[in-house]
């Protein structure tokens, strides 16, 4: 999957370039097309351009909060206190195991070729 996004990216970027490197090339003039098309869309289209801005300044605006939100050092990001953790809930007992989870023993993985254990 990352192979293919690599190379759309790939031949995204030499059909954008085409034009410039080669302008006899017959796609280069399909492509000098469509990004004349795409930059006059806005002429064609104003209140569309005017709600696309609008979206993407909220989404700045958001963004640039949360970033200023991940920075700040307020008391809200601080670890668990002793209060916290007393209104956590207790581990969960099962049938088959009537000890919490916590108080049973790790266990290792096994090694490979090794059979998996049973429950």
């Amino acid at each position: 999957m990352k192979l293919l996004l690599k190379l759309m990216v790939v031949a995204i970027a030499i059909a954008l370039l085409l034009p410039i490197v080669r302008p006899d090339a017959p796609v280069s003039a399909v492509v000098s097309a469509a990004i004349e098309d795409v930059g006059s869309f806005c002429d064609r289209n104003p209140s569309t351009c005017d709600q696309g801005q609008q979206i993407a300044m909220r989404a700045g605006d958001l963004i640039s909060h949360a970033l200023r939100s991940l920075a700040e050092d307020d008391p809200s990001s601080q670890p668990l206190t002793a209060q916290d953790r007393t209104l956590a809930p207790a581990p969960a007992l099962s049938a088959h195991n009537p000890q919490p989870a916590a108080a049973s023993a790790p266990q290792r993985a096994p090694e490979y070729g090794q059979a998996l254990p049973r429950p």
